[in-house]
């Protein structure tokens, strides 16, 4: 999250890009294949809006008492930066410790982060077994702007998507990390106008990548998609395309989610100086199966509040935004009817969607907080909140762990949890087992 208005990041974003032209990109050890002819991009006709019932009166969740886990966790501790690592960068006077990027199963994937007064930076993926407590370096990461950590294919492939200064301007490169061998490929490179690129994982084999893309000077923006088996990487749809001025004029896809073999992508649009929301389903080749509004959301449309998440879950979407004058607020709203449901607890509380998990049959992981810091003792306090879809109850639990100023939770998808903290010496994580968590949930009678 680390995790991570989007209009205003964008326009940060655009920022930091301009800055990264004056900066070089660190080296790393990446052939580039030669460059394919790619399919065709299709600027999908509009499709007939889907009839929707009428939104009613939204039930509202509910938020239990706070509850404290007990359980005992598997603890890791490791020198980020060990005396061999120290020792070949003698001119490294600045550290970081591991950050995580993802938590697969027993494995968790991290990024070791070094750099200098010149700003000479160097990054590493290296890989952690939570089991025997090891870690070994994969390979070296390109200098770079991420809006994701990444997505896993088969347990293996490292799918990430950084923007960085090109030959022609900023551009994105789609890569994919062989995290056995450390082999790194490029699967796609384009110029773009913006460093919001976001993936989406729809298979173990199959992925999505959406970018803001530039094609003579028009605004286009593009998902491209990559299937492990053949290893094939084509654009599937470009949207209509917007001028620099009035790139809003046509609805402009912005976040996506896939589930059930489609692939959902919300839009914005503004229409007489208001924006407006809608939802285009594809399939996974990018031909347009459905096309509709969703009012509810257009409340949230605004230059200072757009969205920056997007997950499905059994039938229910669970769309994050972000928001420059407040908190993040999480929007929950039913696939078949688009009612939103009244979250108004849980507003200033989540910091962001975890991986989507049942425990005991009826609670899912759901968030993290954000208001748990005690800045005047630099500590910081984990706690989560699953929820039940069917009765809208909310159960927060607090960890029994204090961490020094910042840590990050992850799930994988057995349910296991892990919070990952550090200083600028050393990593550490804690994982909680989904055994123990779900043994607690019984107990309390969160149902």
């Amino acid at each position: 999250m680390k995790k991570r208005s989007a209009c205003l990041f964008r326009l940060l974003a655009m920022a930091a890009a301009f800055l990264g032209l004056a900066l070089a990109a660190c080296s790393a050890n990446v052939e580039v294949p030669p460059a394919a002819t790619p399919a065709p991009t299709l600027n999908a006709p509009p499709a007939p809006a889907t009839e929707l019932p009428a939104p009613q009166a939204a039930p509202s969740f509910t938020l239990a008492t706070p509850s404290t886990f007990l359980g005992a966790a598997n603890e890791i501790r490791l020198d980020a930066y060990p005396a061999d690592v120290k020792q070949a960068s003698g001119n490294i006077n600045k550290m970081k410790y591991p950050s995580c990027l993802l938590f697969h199963d027993d494995t968790i994937y991290a990024e070791r982060i070094a750099y200098d007064d010149a700003l000479d930076t160097a990054f590493t993926l290296i890989k952690i077994d939570a089991v025997n407590k090891q870690e070994r370096d994969i390979a070296p990461l390109h200098f770079n702007f991420r809006y994701q950590n990444g997505i896993l294919l088969q347990g293996r492939y490292l799918l990430q998507a950084p923007c960085m200064a090109g030959s022609d301007g900023l551009e994105v490169e789609w890569q994919k990390t062989d995290c056995e061998t450390g082999e790194t490929e490029i699967l796609y490179k384009a110029p773009v106008k913006t460093l919001f690129a976001t993936m989406q994982k729809a298979s173990e084999d199959t992925a999505f990548l959406l970018v803001d893309g530039m094609d003579n000077g028009e605004l286009i923006q593009k998902i491209i998609s990559y299937r492990l088996s053949t290893g094939e990487c084509h654009e599937i749809y470009a949207s209509q395309p917007n001028s620099v001025q009035d790139d809003f004029a046509n609805p402009k896809p912005w976040i996506m989610a896939a589930a059930d073999g489609k692939l959902y992508v919300l839009e914005l649009q503004q229409i007489q100086g208001k924006y407006q929301t809608s939802m285009l389903v594809l399939d996974d080749n990018g031909l347009v199966l459905d096309s509709y509004p969703v009012p509810a959301l257009d409340g949230y449309g605004l230059w200072e509040s757009n969205p920056v998440d997007f997950v499905i879950f059994e039938n229910h979407f669970f769309i994050r935004y972000y928001d420059s004058r407040a908190l993040m607020p999480v929007v929950f709203l039913s696939r078949d009817t688009l009612q939103v449901y009244d979250m108004e607890p849980m507003v200033n509380l989540p910091l962001s969607v975890l991986t989507p998990h049942v425990y005991n049959g009826n609670l899912t992981l759901f968030s993290t907080y954000v208001d748990n810091q005690d800045y005047e003792k630099n500590q910081t306090t984990s706690q989560v909140v699953f929820i039940n879809l069917d009765s809208k109850r909310c159960y927060p639990v607090q960890l029994n762990q204090v961490f020094p100023a910042f840590h990050l939770v992850e799930a994988n998808s057995r349910g296991d949890i892990l919070v990952s903290y550090g200083e600028q010496a050393d990593a550490k994580w804690r994982i909680f087992s989904v055994a123990d968590i779900e043994r607690f949930l019984a107990e309390k009678g969160f149902v």
